[in-house]
């Protein structure tokens, strides 16, 4: 299905990730992406293997990662969660993510009716009970044993992504209590991947999505000061990190503590020397066209949205969906080139309200040069999309194509 009128447009182009198969199957465009590498490495690995998986925000990293959990899951148990779901963004510890690992774990075991057992299960919650001070025993008699575990879990979900005084406590008990966290998380995956073995043979995966989203400190707080913690779980876990960590001076010695690290780049617009690059710009009509009918937006229009998103997915999208509103509220059958400059516009507003006086010289020297200069100013114009980076047979860098405008001012 696709859209066949203005209206259509906007539902058709959600601002989100493809899930589902049949999703993936009809919306999804084939592009340039490591996924099929990151998928083999998980699958040829031996041992449990920790991998690192970045990208500009809005590139499409949650759906490859979507992708990822298709290709490998008839080896592995996938264990895929956000961290917008269940953790404060803004504030998230390595301790956070191994209890996060731990309960997501349990919960998808129980969901999918794993029997685990009993002396485990209890060992579990008795030590569950204690540190979160979370007391389950009406649970337990009138739900049972598992189903109890699993309430405690979602109720500590609960705390961890809300209760900021109760989490500092639970942070401050299980820190000095990390290595016998570590054997309970432990010894849940040895039971559930033993349980899985005498069933369909397979081990467990968990992908943590969003953890891109996080600003570079707390990142640098996870992946370099708190890398050894996070490579405890006995399972192969696939861990998101911001593109402004991968151009750290610290990310070389983060990435020593992991198996690999994998970059989605972005859908390349333009060559290295300024020409069109019509291959790219090919993977964007397509898609498109195929979550809409072309008849609905003019060529024009068509190509101002791909010229103005600079390779970012959610942007596109992003462009054509609010471009249906304008066209629609001028009483128009289609998409015009005027609809896409008024959403452009306010795209490059918010580019203009963050950027500072100081930012514009290294944007100049950036987009004359293609290359991205040393800084911690530079990491933050990563973050915020203001410098984009593509690959060819060479990594090179360029500003947004809506700040070009911006420089002269």
């Amino acid at each position: 299905m696709k859209a066949e009128n203005l209206l259509g447009v906007f539902e058709f182009f959600e601002i989100k990730p493809l899930e589902e198969e049949d999703e993936i199957k009809n919306y999804y465009e084939k592009r340039e992406s490591p996924i099929k590498s990151l998928s083999k490495a998980i699958l040829l690995s031996k041992k449990p293997a920790k991998f690192l998986f970045s990208g500009h925000r809005g590139s499409g990293k949650s759906t490859e990662l979507n992708i990822l959990s298709g290709k490998v899951k008839d080896k592995y148990f996938v264990v895929n969660f956000s961290v917008f779901d269940l953790l404060s963004i803004h504030d998230i510890k390595d301790i956070d993510l191994l209890l996060t690992i731990g309960s997501e774990i349990y919960k998808k075991a129980y969901d999918e009716g794993i029997k685990l057992d009993k002396k485990i299960v209890n060992d579990l919650s008795a030590w569950m009970e204690d540190v979160t001070k979370i007391s389950i025993k009406e649970q337990k008699v009138s739900l049972g044993g598992e189903a109890a575990l699993n309430w405690l879990l979602i109720k500590l979900g609960s705390e961890m992504q809300t209760g900021t005084t109760k989490k500092e406590e639970l942070r401050g008990t299980i820190k000095q209590r990390l290595g016998d966290l570590m054997e309970k998380i432990n010894s849940l995956i040895y039971e559930v991947e033993n349980k899985l073995a005498k069933k369909e043979g397979k081990k467990i995966l968990v992908i943590i999505d969003d953890l891109d989203k996080i600003d570079l400190d707390e990142a640098e707080e996870l992946f370099y000061k708190h890398s050894n913690s996070l490579t405890l779980p006995a399972c192969s876990i696939v861990y998101t990190i911001p593109i402004s960590l991968v151009h750290s001076s610290k990310y070389t010695q983060v990435k020593l503590s992991f198996a690999n690290s994998y970059v989605l780049p972005n859908i390349r617009l333009n060559k290295k020397d300024g020409g069109k690059d019509e291959a790219g710009r090919e993977i964007l009509r397509k898609v498109a066209g195929k979550r809409m009918d072309l008849n609905l937006i003019s060529g024009e229009a068509l190509e101002k949205a791909i010229d103005g998103c600079g390779g970012d997915m959610f942007q596109f999208i992003y462009i054509i969906r609010f471009a249906s509103i304008e066209a629609d509220n001028k009483n128009r059958s289609r998409i015009e080139k005027d609809d896409v400059s008024a959403i452009l516009v306010n795209l490059r507003n918010d580019f203009d309200r963050i950027l500072k006086k100081d930012d514009y010289p290294i944007l100049k020297e950036i987009h004359k040069t293609k290359d991205a200069v040393d800084g911690e100013r530079l990491l933050e114009l990563f973050h915020s999309l203001s410098v984009l980076e593509y690959l060819n047979a060479e990594r090179w860098c360029d500003i947004h194509p809506l700040i070009i405008p911006l420089l002269d001012k």
